[in-house]
Formats: C-alpha cells, structure tokens, sequence
C-alpha cells in the first residue's frame, strides 16, 4: 500500500527522503482540486499534525502518517512526510488584524469641539492626532499560527469641508497663545463662514510574515466633526 503526498506549490517529484528547502521533500504538484482529496490518494489517512497547533516541523506545512506495511507498535505506518497544509496565511492575517480592534483617531483640533467653541474666517485652524496610542496610531503588532503582522498608521487625509484636503501625519497640538499663528504641519484657514464637517480619514497598513509568505493589508478609519464658521464684522464710524 502507497500513501501519495503532494506540495499546494508544486516542485519536482521526489520522494520522503528528498531534500527541498527547509529540509522538506520535494513533492510533485497537487492536482487542481482541493488538497484533502490528494493526501493520500491511494492509501489510508490517519492523521494532520499541524506544527502551529502544537506539532513539530517548518512553519505551514502539516505532518502525516499514512498507513501502510511498516509497524510502529500496533499500528501500520507509511514512511512519514510533508505537504503544504492547505492554511492560507492571509486568512490568518485578516483575522489577526480583527483582534488587534484598531479604532478612529481622536481629532485634535482649534477650535476645540464644544458650545461656543467656534472658527473664524481668515483664523488659522491646527489638527493633530490626539493623545496617539496602538489602537488609533501603531505600530501594533500581533502573532499566531505562524504569522506575524503589525499594523501603523501612514497618513491622515483631513478633508475641511470646504472642498479643500489637508495630508498629514500626527500634526502639531496647539500650544501657543496667538491665535493668528499657523501650524507649521497640519492646518487649514476658511475665506467664508458657514457649517462645515470635518472628516479625518486614517490610512493603515498591516505587514504580515509566515510561512514563507507576506503581504500589506491596506484599510482606513474615518471620524468626524462639525464646525462653525463665523465671520469677524468691521464697523466703521466717522467723527
């Protein structure tokens, strides 16, 4: 009795005591459908031993034994051999990346949010991120199943609400006592009063590594607020 075991990324054909990398066989390529079907495809299955759920080996590949004409105790062993498991690293990532609970950022702003609390044309505004953390800035990094992934923030877009789009990273928090200074990394001036909303769109990405793959998971999170635009009246009065 034979057991045939095959590789989800295909290779040349060889057999338990070839020498691929890692020190893995190389196998000959999985047929086009699932790769349960193929492992084994002549002989008796016994059991997946998936290095990350506690088995030994390189990272992603499962362990198996076939049954077969060689005794092990009370049992018929095959030689014992690797394949490709049929985990997808993504999908591990994604779900990584769920855990993390990644949220909004908390808009910094002048005019600070509150009644009475309003801008003024020709008034520089600041924006900044406030008060940072993993959760609304990164670097936040995770690791299971032979995965790893750290997701950080790269940009926010600020759109004013006057049609006009400010790019920046955290920004500078107002600190000064001049009004009429502008902020030297993120900020925005109105040439007309009105009601605007202000959407802060956070752009990430998450980098994941594992078995012996990577890729960027790119995603935003957006907050807003409102703010009112007034406008300063010059009354001029003669003698």
């Amino acid at each position: 009795m034979t057991c045939t075991v095959c590789d989800k990324t295909g290779g040349g054909g060889g057999d338990n005591d070839g020498g691929g990398s890692d020190g893995v066989p190389d196998l000959p390529r999985c047929p086009a459908f699932d790769i349960n079907s193929a492992v084994p495809d002549d002989g008796d299955w016994l059991y997946i031993n998936m290095p990350q759920y506690g088995g030994y080996g390189p990272p992603g590949w499962a362990h198996i034994h076939c049954l077969g004409t060689q005794m092990l105790g009370d049992n018929q062993y095959l030689d014992e051999w690797w394949y490709v498991a049929a985990v997808d690293p993504e999908t591990i990532a994604r779900q990584l990346l769920s855990q993390m609970h990644l949220t909004k950022i908390d808009m910094g702003m002048v005019p600070r949010q509150g009644a009475g609390n309003v801008g003024t044309v020709g008034v520089p505004v600041w924006m900044w991120v406030e008060n940072p953390t993993p959760r609304t800035w990164g670097p936040n990094t995770i690791s299971a199943g032979g995965v790893t992934l750290t997701a950080r923030a790269t940009k926010v877009v600020w759109s004013m609400g006057d049609g006009d789009k400010v790019t920046c990273q955290q920004g500078t928090e107002w600190t000064v006592p001049d009004k009429l200074t502008k902020s030297p990394t993120c900020g925005h001036v109105y040439d007309k009063r009105g009601r605007v909303t202000i959407t802060a769109t956070t752009y990430w990405t998450a980098h994941w590594t594992g078995m012996g793959q990577s890729g960027d998971i790119n995603f935003r999170l957006t907050n807003t607020r409102s703010l009112q635009i007034t406008e300063i009246q010059v009354v001029v009065t003669g003698p």
